[in-house]
């Protein structure tokens, strides 16, 4: 018995666990999510968390020069209509600080940075499914196990209170 527990131990020990690379691998840059064509799944959520609508996505990315980027989705809705929003994206690295992003289009304004494996963006957008706006946190995790596919969650408040969440899953098309 003595020795199932010291095999035990000595197994434990030798594995190589690193909190580390749990925490900050793998590393997304701007470069590597602003490059490229993804597809995905968008799901909807109002205030209570009933879902509303899930929908097919496309994004293309594109880098604009060394520091920004340029995305365009098409959301194909259930009634099969297009609609289509293009996004800016500009970038500033730190030599000691996380980079700086920012993502605009015609109705948001987000600003946040890019640190490990998580995007975290704030500002102001519109709420899904309505014309007004309110408060807006976009956290994008590159999932561990796969370099490729990304977990956008987007949630919305107005005046303190949930307003809504978009929750889209981004694969790598075609790679």
């Amino acid at each position: 018995m003595k020795r199932a527990i010291f095999f035990c131990l000595l197994l434990a020990g030798c594995g190589d666990f690193s909190l580390e690379y749990v925490v900050n691998k793998p590393v997304i840059t701007p470069e590597h999510f602003l490059s490229g064509q993804r597809s995905g799944t968008r799901v909807i959520t109002d205030r209570d968390g009933y879902v509303r609508g899930a929908y097919p996505v496309t994004m293309q990315c594109e880098l604009a020069g060394a520091l920004a980027g340029r995305c365009i989705e098409e959301i194909i809705e259930p009634d099969n209509k297009k609609r289509s929003e293009t996004y800016q994206y500009t970038f500033k690295y730190h030599d000691l600080k996380p980079t700086e992003i920012t993502r605009t289009n015609g109705t948001e304004q987000l600003e946040g940075v890019v640190s490990g494996s998580i995007i975290w963006m704030k500002g102001q957008g519109k709420v899904p499914g309505s014309d007004k706006t309110a408060k807006v946190e976009t956290r994008i995790h590159m999932l561990p196990l796969s370099e490729e596919t990304f977990y956008q969650v987007d949630q919305f408040r107005q005046f303190g209170f949930a307003a809504g969440q978009v929750t889209t899953i981004w694969k790598r098309a075609n790679r």
